[in-house]
């Protein structure tokens, strides 16, 4: 009887962390849209015979402070701590807020997708900065997406979304950096 419930308990474990890995993968999914998208909607603004940064896919000086100061400082920057405090403050506060000031018979899901937009666009002017040259439309679709998986299945998985996102963004970024440089 005993081996029954620890093989129940390796089977939810199993299934949590098989939730883990679908989400995550969904965000890589979307990083890398994000960035084959970026690339495309900015290659023709690149100019590779002007001595300006205005030409430029983001502004150098941003690229050289995350980059320059070591592969495992900004790994560790862009796919833990920031998924996880943007995660905490823009989904998990919002959506923790909701359902404790609507009781379970009072909520409608109008509030919960109006507050959604409210933290959407919140995320997105949190990642506006001044040398970028292209919308964060990645990083709507990553609000949302977050804001529906926050719901459906937890903090855990809008944050391995995020994670995904991140993860795949810091990949396909220093492959990018590098073929934009030559």
């Amino acid at each position: 009887m005993r081996s029954s419930h620890f093989g129940w308990g390796i089977m939810l474990i199993e299934n949590k962390l098989l939730s883990i890995l679908k989400n995550f993968a969904l965000g890589s999914l979307l990083g890398l849209f994000g960035m084959i998208v970026t690339y495309l909607s900015a290659t023709p603004n690149l100019d590779t015979n002007s001595d300006t940064n205005s030409s430029k896919l983001v502004d150098t000086h941003t690229i050289a402070h995350i980059y320059g100061s070591g592969f495992f400082y900004s790994f560790a920057l862009l796919c833990f701590i920031a998924p996880i405090t943007e995660e905490f403050v823009f989904r998990y506060l919002p959506y923790r807020l909701w359902m404790k000031l609507f009781p379970e018979d009072k909520r409608e899901k109008i509030i919960f997708w109006m507050l959604g937009a409210c933290q959407t666009v919140f995320f997105v002017f949190g990642h506006f900065y001044d040398g970028m040259k292209v919308v964060p439309y990645m990083q709507f679709l990553l609000g949302v997406l977050s804001w529906y998986k926050i719901e459906k299945q937890g903090f855990t998985a809008s944050l391995a979304i995020h994670f995904g996102v991140n993860a795949t963004l810091l990949f396909s970024s220093i492959g990018l950096i590098k073929y934009l440089s030559e």
